[in-house]
């Protein structure tokens, strides 16, 4: 049985949407591997890879340092729009950014969503921000009981979740970057086993996994 420690970055994207599933399957396949982990914004994770002190991360890699750094995309998430369950926009099949410009935007704080975001207002004609939060069970309490729409990756989409019955969510048309979940280490550097098997895994869960149709 393989044995040692995995130093193992995240972003917290990533760790309430993806990571619990993927530990879990590491560590019954590994059980003798100690995993360390770091949740910080991406900038300090990738700061922490190229000093060496993590041995890989798994984050948002569609704008990471590509020369200092060798990445792996595992899934892209595609945007939706987040409505109430009554909401008029949902006869529709896909909604244009466009027509969100008279409604009540919403808002998540996240650092690795920001520049989407701030695309999405534009694109969208500046609509009125009513509320920026970092909690994406209050985002989804505020647009179930109709205090505004949201823009936000399919992968955080929980119909099973609390308020999964009182609100829908539909594709966006016209063009945005997509998120790119996927693992990233340093340019360069030898990996230890225990990073390869990591890698192994991962690549095995990203195929099993409920998003694999959005990868190319």
């Amino acid at each position: 049985t393989m044995t040692g420690r995995l130093n193992l970055g995240v972003s917290s994207l990533v760790t309430a949407y993806y990571l619990p599933y993927l530990l879990d399957r590491f560590e019954r396949v590994f059980p003798g591997v100690e995993v360390l982990l770091v949740e910080d914004r991406r900038g300090y994770i990738e700061h922490l890879l190229i000093g060496g002190e993590l041995d890989v991360a798994i984050m948002n890699v569609s704008s990471v340092d590509k020369q200092a750094l060798e990445t792996r995309t595992l899934l892209r998430a595609p945007w939706r729009v987040w409505l109430p369950s009554n909401h008029p926009l949902l006869k529709r099949e896909a909604i244009a950014l466009e027509e969100l410009q008279s409604e009540r935007l919403l808002v998540l704080k996240n650092d690795e969503l920001d520049e989407v975001t701030q695309q999405v207002h534009r694109l969208a004609g500046y609509p009125k921000i009513t509320v920026r939060t970092e909690s994406i069970e209050a985002m989804r309490s505020l647009v179930a009981v109709g205090i505004g729409v949201a823009v936000l990756p399919h992968l955080m989409y929980r119909p099973w979740s609390l308020e999964g019955d009182r609100l829908e969510s539909r594709p966006l048309t016209g063009e945005l970057p997509r998120l790119e979940i996927g693992v990233a280490w340093r340019k360069g550097s030898e990996l230890s086993e225990t990073a390869r098997q990591f890698l192994v895994i991962v690549g095995e869960h990203s195929r099993l996994h409920q998003y694999t149709e959005e990868v190319a």
